[in-house]
């Protein structure tokens, strides 16, 4: 009986069929499946080590970022605005016993409070994006290897927002006096983004932009706090 004629696999694929059996080994695949556990586990210390550190880091870098773009903001509009006169109107009415109103420029006001949000808000987007870096040892093995300059570079994207208000303090001051303080309170909600947490950071600035001091004719007798007070009578000439 004659024999049936078999083709003999060629070199590649004979190569190939050798190279999946090295590979599907027991002692192969055991060797994978430790190193993806010691993989996962070292992604998992990381982890655990890294996200105190990154939370610490980010929440200081983004008071820092927020303050500096709402302190550069408030003083380079306040700067080179007008001076409190513009902001301040002073009316005098001859009719009613020279009574004196005081008014505030309401249309400069908001102009500043605009123009000041505006650039608080350009300076968040251009500090969108930082890079800080952690000593590496120092997070893994404590104070042994800190002084070693292996470090991680961790990526922090910052996403922030800037709002404003005109706050106004009045405070009496002396006798008929009143002290009135306009103010421009600012605040900037910056959120933290990082791989590991989110966390959202408020930060606020306050400075003042107009002071004003109004003063009344002093009386003869006043009350304060409940204690009554009476100047003396000017004496009269005796004949």
């Amino acid at each position: 009986m004659a024999q049936r004629f078999r083709s003999r696999p060629s070199a590649k694929r004979r190569l190939r069929l050798r190279t999946y059996r090295r590979m599907f080994r027991p002692g192969w695949l055991t060797l994978g499946v430790v190193c993806a556990c010691a993989l996962i586990g070292l992604a998992c210390l990381l982890d655990m080590r890294l996200r105190p550190s990154v939370t610490t880091a980010s929440a200081a870098l983004a008071h820092r970022v927020g303050a500096q773009a709402l302190n550069e903001a408030v003083t380079e509009e306040i700067s080179s605005f007008p001076e409190d006169g513009e902001l301040i109107e002073t009316t005098v009415n001859e009719d009613h016993s020279g009574i004196t109103v005081t008014r505030f420029n309401l249309p400069l006001l908001t102009k500043l409070q605009a123009q000041a949000t505006t650039r608080a808000q350009a300076r968040l987007e251009a500090l969108s994006r930082e890079t800080i870096r952690l000593p590496m040892m120092h997070l893994l093995s404590g104070f042994l290897l800190s002084r070693t300059t292996l470090t991680i570079p961790v990526k922090i994207s910052l996403l922030g927002t800037a709002h404003s208000e005109i706050e106004t303090d009045v405070e009496t001051k002396g006798v008929n006096q009143v002290v009135h303080v306009i103010y421009l309170h600012m605040t900037a909600d910056v959120m933290v983004v990082t791989p590991f947490v989110a966390k959202p950071t408020v930060i606020e600035t306050k400075a003042p932009i107009a002071y004003l001091v109004m003063s009344g004719p002093v009386p003869n007798t006043y009350y304060g706090g409940g204690n009554p007070f009476s100047s003396p009578a000017p004496a009269r000439n005796k004949r």
